[in-house]
């Protein structure tokens, strides 16, 4: 299990083997901040076009317990993934975890804390194991790690354009 890894019925069951941390600053309240990511149909504008990104249904309303499932290409190969969301706290976090997907474990995190009245940081913590045991880390190692970093940095970007971006803080991704 990965050092400070934070338990749930999910991660006890499907073991993740790295971790993937971004942050972001944007200039805009909390509250619109976490209203723009409680609709998952904003998901696709947070993800490069290049993906194929596309929500296919979605069981009902956010909250937990709520199935999202959709389409994308990973290095032009389709797929299909379907997501939960395993915790729900509106105006502070979410975790969505994949029950239908490429990944052995993919857990994420989403924290918004206010930074003031009109700064919102964001960040990302995602679990995860790649498939195929020894050869899903030898892949890590050569191409995911470096996509998913490429995929946050992406997203960050589309988030500060979104929302605007403070003059002293920026974006960081670390995939381990």
């Amino acid at each position: 299990m990965i050092a400070g890894a934070t338990h749930s019925d999910y991660l006890a069951m499907r073991r993740p083997t790295h971790q993937l941390r971004a942050r972001t600053t944007v200039l805009a309240p909390l509250d619109a901040v976490f209203e723009f990511f409680s609709r998952p149909g904003n998901l696709g504008l947070l993800t490069p076009s290049n993906m194929g990104f596309a929500i296919t249904d979605i069981s009902g309303p956010m909250e937990e317990g709520t199935l999202i499932s959709y389409r994308l290409r990973v290095g032009g190969v389709p797929l299909k993934w379907t997501t939960r969301i395993d915790a729900w706290e509106p105006g502070r976090r979410f975790v969505d975890a994949q029950i239908a997907g490429p990944y052995a474990c993919w857990w994420h995190e989403h924290r918004f804390e206010a930074d003031g009245a009109d700064r919102t940081i964001m960040t990302d913590r995602v679990l995860y194991a790649p498939p195929l045991g020894i050869l899903g880390r030898a892949a890590n190692q050569l191409f995911i790690k470096n996509s998913l970093r490429a995929i946050f940095s992406f997203r960050s970007d589309a988030i500060r354009l979104r929302f605007g971006e403070p003059t002293m803080a920026g974006a960081t991704t670390v995939a381990s």
